[in-house]
């Protein structure tokens, strides 16, 4: 076991797994919905729930009391209550985690502004969290937000394999890389935007062994990348969500479904369609199947080989046409001297729709609009070509490294 649990130099926060003994076996307040933006504090307040078999209900630590109203969450949820755990051995902790009847409520971002309450298990949790001896020596580089899907996945992974969870997210990206050595990293796993926004690396990272993709739609370009400076690792995209949680694992752009998940996903209409018995408890549908309102392409029908396209409600209606942003920004970042792009629409009156594009330059690179449009014309049909350019400085991330 590493003695490590959890470390964030920003805030100076390090436990050791004997720490965490120690806290669960002492009569510490515990909140069910609780809010913190220490988050090895609120990993602590998570184990103490589940171990106990408390009903949980995660929220951002940045939600405002407005916001909270509107998710109509009890007020029960929200009072602290002394637990005492006795149980002085971490692998019965973990036990006790596994078999844990605690009901885990998220809430998804919700397309039409208003968020959904999603209720998981542990055991829907962690249907894919893989547990071995192998595994016992890693350490995982931390970028998620605990109270999303992807950050309880990496959660789950690292803790019941006892490994170390170093907090990466939001800090400098040259204090990342003394990380990255510092604490023998050997796990990563992000959003397509929290790498890229590291590039270029200063240096390669031979110890580290697995990089994974997940949050946003990848492509091959970027773990092209990413190869060169994480040279001995496997490279995996992650499909998850917050109704169904992770799902679906492929070594590139292109997903095949799993022979255990055979007749429970089927594709219709390009858009990815999930049988009911694989979501969350608390869904309740009007048929059989969950649209997920995730477009795909069959790349090879036999084998079924297929790659995300992005959402349905992405797409840009300009002038009559369906465009999809994700073909125009896989098109820009094949500029060398571009770092990310985000394709998006604007509204306007004659055309119901114009397409947008946000752009941020590789360090000490930079192009005209001209230079760009001369580039697209040669790609990309005139209609899908962005009208309006807008050079940024810095990308703006969600809390859980999504690009806004």
């Amino acid at each position: 076991m590493n003695n490590l649990f959890f470390v964030d130099e920003n805030s100076h926060t390090s436990f050791t797994y004997q720490y965490l003994l120690d806290y669960l076996n002492s009569a510490n307040d515990y909140t069910p919905c609780y809010k913190n933006p220490n988050i090895g504090k609120y990993l602590l307040n998570l184990i103490k729930g589940l171990v106990s078999g408390s009903n949980i209900i995660l929220v951002d630590n940045d939600i405002s009391d407005n916001e909270i109203i509107k998710l109509e969450i009890e007020q029960k949820y929200f009072e602290t209550t002394k637990i005492k755990i006795d149980i002085n051995n971490i692998d019965l902790i973990i036990e006790r985690v596994k078999a844990s009847n605690s009901e885990i409520t998220l809430f998804t971002s919700g397309t039409t502004g208003t968020p959904k309450k999603v209720i998981h298990s542990v055991e829907s949790l962690t249907r894919n969290i893989k547990i071995n001896n192998k595994y016992s020596d890693n350490a995982w580089a931390y970028c998620y937000n605990p109270t999303h899907m992807a950050g309880l996945q990496v959660f789950f992974q690292a803790f019941f394999n006892k490994n170390s969870l170093i907090y990466l997210f939001s800090q400098k990206r040259e204090n990342i890389f003394i990380q990255f050595n510092k604490y023998n990293i050997t796990n990563i796993s992000a959003t397509p935007t929290f790498y890229r926004l590291l590039l270029p690396f200063q240096q390669a990272f031979n110890l580290i062994s697995k990089v994974t993709f997940g949050g946003e739609k990848t492509d091959d370009s970027l773990i092209e990348k990413m190869k060169q400076f994480f040279p001995n690792a496997k490279f995996y995209n992650i499909y998850a969500s917050t109704e169904v949680g992770s799902l679906l694992t492929s070594k590139g752009e292109l997903f095949s479904i799993p022979e255990q998940y055979a007749g429970k996903i089927k594709i219709v209409d390009n858009e990815l369609q999930i049988f009911k018995s694989l979501l969350a408890k608390s869904f309740q549908l009007a048929d059989d199947w969950y649209y997920t309102g995730d477009l795909v392409q069959i790349v090879s029908e036999v084998p079924l080989l297929f790659k995300f396209n992005g959402r349905k409600t992405e797409m840009i209606n300009s002038g009559g046409y369906k465009i999809n942003p994700k073909e125009i920004e896989e098109t820009i970042i094949q500029l060398p001297e571009v770092s990310y792009v985000k394709v998006f629409a604007k509204k306007n009156s004659v055309l119901g729709n114009i397409v947008c594009a946000e752009i941020l330059f590789e360090n000490n690179c930079k192009l005209t609009e001209e230079q760009i449009r001369t580039f697209l014309n040669t790609k990309l049909q005139d209609f899908k070509i962005p009208r309006i350019y807008k050079f940024i400085d810095k990308v703006e991330m969600t809390n859980n490294g999504k690009s806004k």
